[in-house]
């Protein structure tokens, strides 16, 4: 455990300085917005943006329109930290109007899709052990950082809103991604039923989950501060949860489906808990069903990382797959929740009707999770060394080895590093590379640094060069 946390690199903590900012306004944070008609607006409009954005920014991404450079990361934090501005002025300084909540609505789901997907991009190349700890603690730093929206007088959230947290945002994010290294993808398509068939369960789970605290958030009556830290409370908890378990084993990625099924239980008593007991236990059905969604939501984030890294896939569109169902299912959900609020029910039956309909929506799930087990992934490659085009090694590298060069084994242990040569052995001996990050004990991201260093001192563009270089 120790090791791993010597090897983190703490700008790529700076996800929750970003999800500080949309988090503070999804919960309306005491003293920062009010449950007025126009925040409710922007809180749906914010969700349909953020559905709509994410497909047309992965594409982006896929064909290269768009790069994780000075000049874009900058833009993004600057589009946030308007964001933050216009949501203090509107529902802070009491300017809000319908034409303005809906213009930051999209404007800050807009910025959310990138800074997501950016992210995602970053913690894939990281791998699947790394990019667990990195969102399980960044989860912990942005619940932190919403407390701290929620405590201070008002002058300091609109500080941290429209200034500190989005250019933190940006700066954290470009100085990550200056450390990504990142091997060519595969195409998917020839591989699109096989990826299907990998993680559809999965994502139905979290989507399930994510659709009924959708709904399940329109019980309460009347807005209450109270909830605003119940809610913190189950987002802490799951990171905090989710970090230890990162951080004592390595994540698998596909443990969202185990995770459901272990939530479906609890989620069934705590749902009628405040109509069966009382009002005064809508604080712990509230937070509870957060620690269920945001846990949700961590693996899928997880599950989408993992998988791109274990496949070599597109990070940006393994993350569409992976999370877009569930970002759609919160809209859905929290479109009928504010539905069901506007119909003419009497309290009691108020209170019985959204938990029966979330009842029902869970079990569907869980029978459709339940039947048969997952097969062995045809998607994942027999080899995870691709091929590299020397064109995108950087000019500063040493010179490589020529091709006609008498004994290229004799000279390797003279132009390769030690750990260089520790790389060479193992991926000699048959390992991938997340088999090589665990036992070093670094990261996957480490790894292909590395591997690129090595191949371009060796004159050698793939394993199974490597392999007839040094005669094994």
């Amino acid at each position: 455990m120790s090791a791993k946390i010597r090897e983190l690199h703490p700008y790529c903590l700076g996800f929750g300085l970003f999800w500080s900012v949309p988090l503070s306004a999804l919960l309306g944070a005491a003293g920062i917005a009010a449950p007025s008609s126009h925040w409710l607006i922007f809180v749906w409009v914010q969700q349909f943006s953020a559905v709509a954005f994410l497909p047309l920014l992965v594409r982006a991404f896929d064909h290269k329109a768009i790069a994780l450079d000075t000049g874009v990361t900058f833009l993004a934090g600057l589009a946030l930290a308007l964001s933050g501005f216009l949501y203090v002025w509107c529902f802070a300084l009491g300017n809000s109007s319908l034409l303005l909540s809906v213009t930051t609505a999209i404007l800050l789901g807009g910025t959310c899709a990138f800074f997501y997907l950016a992210w995602q991009i970053i913690y894939s190349n990281e791998g699947q052990a790394y990019s667990a700890i990195y969102l399980s603690l960044s989860s912990v730093i942005a619940v932190a950082l919403c407390l701290a929206v929620c405590a201070c007088p008002p002058i300091i959230p609109c500080c941290l809103l429209s200034v500190v947290l989005p250019f933190g945002s940006a700066y954290t994010l470009w100085r990550s991604s200056q450390d990504t290294v990142a091997l060519p993808a595969r195409k998917l398509a020839p591989y699109k039923h096989a990826v299907f068939a990998d993680v559809w369960k999965p994502v139905l789970c979290g989507s399930v989950i994510c659709l009924v605290w959708s709904l399940a958030s329109h019980m309460p009556a009347l807005y209450d501060g109270n909830l605003v830290f119940a809610m913190l409370a189950g987002l802490g908890a799951a990171g905090l949860f989710m970090a230890v378990f990162s951080l004592r084993q390595s994540f698998q990625g596909f443990g969202a489906q185990g995770v459901y099924q272990t939530l479906f239980p609890l989620v069934g008593i705590v749902l009628f808990a405040p109509a069966m007991l009382g009002e005064q236990w809508l604080p712990f059905t509230v937070g509870t069903l957060t620690f269920g969604a945001r846990l949700m939501l961590l693996l899928s984030f997880m599950l989408a990382a993992a998988y791109a890294a274990r496949t070599q896939f597109s990070p940006a569109i393994i993350y569409l797959i992976c999370t877009w169902p569930l970002h759609l299912a919160s809209l859905i959900g929290d479109t009928i929740g504010s539905l069901l609020v506007s119909l003419p029910l009497a309290d009691y039956a108020y209170m019985l009707r959204i938990p029966a309909l979330c009842l029902v929506v869970g079990f569907a799930g869980f029978i459709a999770t339940s039947f048969g087990k997952r097969a062995h992934s045809l998607a994942e490659p027999v080899d995870d060394t691709l091929l590299i085009n020397p064109e995108q090694l950087d000019a500063s590298f040493e010179e490589p080895v020529s091709e006609n060069s008498d004994s290229p084994t004799m000279h390797c242990s003279d132009i390769l590093t030690s750990r260089e040569s520790e790389v060479v052995d193992l991926l000699l001996k048959g390992n991938t590379i997340a088999a090589i990050a665990n036992k070093l004990l670094i990261s996957e991201n480490t790894v292909r640094g590395h591997m690129k260093r090595i191949y371009h001192k060796l004159n050698v563009h793939s394993r199974q060069e490597l392999v007839d270089l040094l005669g094994k």
